[in-house]
Order: C-alpha cells, then structure tokens, then sequence
C-alpha cells in the first residue's frame, strides 16, 4: 500500500521501516514495524497523527535505534518516540543471514499514487552527524 518513511535495512528480510501510511479507511497512521528474517511485524503504531507534514527521525547507537516523529510546524514536540534493540541489522547480531558487513543501510523511501488522502513524499533532508 501507499507508504512513505526511513528504514534502517541490512536484507530483504531483515529491516525496521518507521513509516506514514495509509489504514483501510484511508487515514494516515504512523507505523513501526521489525522484520528479523520471520516476516514484518508491527512493533508499534499512532493512529491520529498531526495533520501536514511530518518530521522523521532514526538516532543511532551502537545496536540500538531510537525512531521519533514530530510535526513539521513544531519540531521540538515530538509526538512518538521509541527504541529498539537491533543486533539483527548487522553481522555480529545475524546469525542466520550473513552479508559481510558490519553496518546497517539507512534510507528513506515513498511508493504511492499521488492521492488526496496521501500526497507524494517530499523529502527535504537527510542528515548524517558522525560522533
């Protein structure tokens, strides 16, 4: 379905996506949700979100990621926020799946029709801060 957000992927089958989209009654949700290799699961998820645009965000460290979102007309009120231990997205935690690296792709993406209920992906950033 039509969806647009961040993941943090290491396979096909072994991803976090962290996405706006579309329920079956045409709104828009805001969903997380984990693949380790067994297919997606829906980790968590907000219902009524801000109207407009959305601020997404994956904070890395060492295994873990945080996701947070908040409204674009006021960054500083994060409506969501929640961490995830992720020591599947890399060799070291993926026992089952070996790639040969050590690191974690981070992305965004959006796939949908342009509709009325959800308007084509605008992406205006990406940043990366090493530390």
């Amino acid at each position: 379905g039509s969806q647009a957000g961040l993941t943090s992927y290491y396979s096909t089958t072994t991803y976090i996506s962290f996405s706006i989209r579309l329920d079956s009654q045409k709104k828009r949700i805001l969903v997380l949700a984990v693949n380790t290799g067994s297919g997606e699961k829906i980790i968590s998820q907000v219902k009524d979100i801000p109207e407009g645009k959305i601020f997404l965000k994956i904070t890395t460290d060492g295994l873990s990621r945080t996701f947070s979102a908040a409204s674009l007309k006021n960054k500083s009120a994060t409506f969501f926020e929640h961490s995830v231990y992720a020591p599947f997205l890399s060799d070291e935690g993926n026992k089952l799946e070996r790639k040969r690296h050590t690191g974690t792709l981070t992305g965004m993406y959006g796939n949908s029709p342009e509709t009325k209920n959800f308007p084509k992906a605008v992406f205006t950033c990406f940043n990366m801060k090493l530390l």
